[in-house]
């Protein structure tokens, strides 16, 4: 395996819409209702990669992962307004290309967000996964994350049941 981690620029916008859209409508075909899967399309995910890399929250990272120049994976933390985090740093997305997943680049992914959480002073982090997404939800707790709270995301598209899982000290997501 010949994987890089770098930090993602905004000439990567594209680039990771299309890598977050192609793995979202796969892994949320049977999860999420037709109207969210419509909706949430490339061009949605275009604009709000764009969005994000031009205006960055509060200790953001967009971690991209390569395999010989080549997009395989993204990650992205950052401060979180969500009071169902209890002030942990949130990790807001982690997508792993279809044909790249089980290679340990999820794990990459997000061991580099928790190192970059604790240069920033951070040393919590809580991400959140929609019931019967089972893969991620593994992951997660394999790499010492534990379930905290259940909730509804009030989105305007799709309310999906979600679990709330956290890191209360990274040093084992570290590693």
């Amino acid at each position: 395996m010949s994987l890089t981690l770098r930090p993602g620029s905004p000439a990567d916008a594209d680039a990771v819409a299309a890598l977050h859209n192609r793995v979202w409508q796969v892994a949320f075909a049977k999860l999420a209702p037709p109207e969210a899967l419509a909706k949430l399309d490339l061009a949605s995910r275009q604009a709000k990669w764009r969005r994000l890399f031009a205006q960055p929250a509060a200790d953001q990272l967009v971690l991209l992962a390569e395999d010989g120049g080549q997009l395989v994976g993204m990650a992205a933390t950052g401060a979180s307004d969500d009071p169902a985090f209890g002030g942990r740093a949130e990790i807001h997305s982690v997508y792993v290309d279809l044909g790249q997943q089980g290679r340990g680049i999820g794990e990459m992914l997000l061991r580099g967000l928790a190192r970059h959480l604790r240069a920033v002073g951070r040393d919590a982090a809580a991400l959140d996964v929609v019931e019967g997404n089972d893969r991620a939800a593994r992951l997660y707790q394999r790499l010492g994350a534990r379930e905290i709270a259940r909730t509804i995301d009030a989105g305007p598209i799709w309310k999906s049941k979600n679990i709330i899982y956290a890191w209360d000290g990274l040093d084992g997501l570290i590693g």
